[in-house]
């Protein structure tokens, strides 16, 4: 696994603070626009700080990681409140009735078969995601932080660690790793911040979800920002096992 220098990684802690102060100023005033832009600024604010590090600390071996490589796509995947609501109005809003008749099913299918299991859980059984079609991401452009996280030099490790139960070794290039999921968790952290701030009780450091269990909730209602904001979606039933 690459191991990048200490003084290169000390952007965490800012790259931390910056996403958490934005949104947890954005908090008070969500709605269907302003979380789709903020996503979108997250996403860019990621992506420009992974090539500024890959241009001076690069990864000592070339990335597996292609279209149509998705062994990664069969594990749990956490996400924030502001990411699954993300996620769930842009299925609303892109696709036909039966599609989305047809997605919301997958979706209860997996969640009914995997509700409550710990990450270490949900990998033995490697279901594919919901989300998943033809081995590619149908969300790509809008995919959870932590999926932008993954990443590998050699797919045959994350095949053996899926299929054979194995306890291999994945090797990554930390950089990717570190802005993404720093990302991911000061993006839930920010939002309890701001719900706080507001009034409003909120787990310390943010809830964290388990995906198919949020966007199940999510999806039943025609408009879930609109009805987040207003109270009437609870993700409490989502949170994700640690363990």
């Amino acid at each position: 696994m690459n191991d990048p220098d200490p003084q290169n990684t000390a952007y965490s802690a800012a790259l931390t603070q910056g996403v958490r102060d934005v949104v947890a100023k954005a908090t008070s005033t969500l709605n269907r626009s302003s979380l789709g832009a903020m996503v979108q600024d997250l996403i860019a604010v990621g992506d420009a700080t992974l090539t500024t590090l890959a241009a001076n600390d690069p990864p000592a071996e070339a990335l597996a990681c292609g279209e149509g490589c998705a062994h990664c796509c069969r594990v749990q995947v956490h996400v924030s409140i502001i990411e699954a609501l993300n996620i769930a109005q842009g299925l609303i809003d892109s696709l036909v009735a039966d599609d989305l008749s047809a997605l919301k099913s997958r979706i209860a299918a997996l969640d009914d078969q995997t509700h409550g299991m710990t990450h270490k859980e949900r990998g033995v059984l490697a279901l594919p995601c919901p989300l998943l079609k033809d081995e590619r991401c149908s969300v790509y452009d809008t995919r959870p932080f932590v999926c932008r996280a993954a990443n590998s030099v050699d797919a045959e490790q994350c095949r053996v660690m899926l299929t054979d139960g194995a306890d291999t070794q994945v090797t990554s290039y930390e950089h990717q790793k570190t802005v993404y999921a720093t990302i991911g968790a000061a993006t839930a952290a920010g939002l309890a911040d701001g719900q706080q701030a507001a009034g409003i009780e909120a787990a310390p450091g943010g809830m964290v979800l388990e995906l198919a269990a949020a966007l199940r909730i999510a999806l039943d209602h025609a408009d879930p920002i609109t009805g987040w904001v207003d109270g009437v979606l609870d993700f409490d039933p989502a949170k994700a096992r640690r363990g």
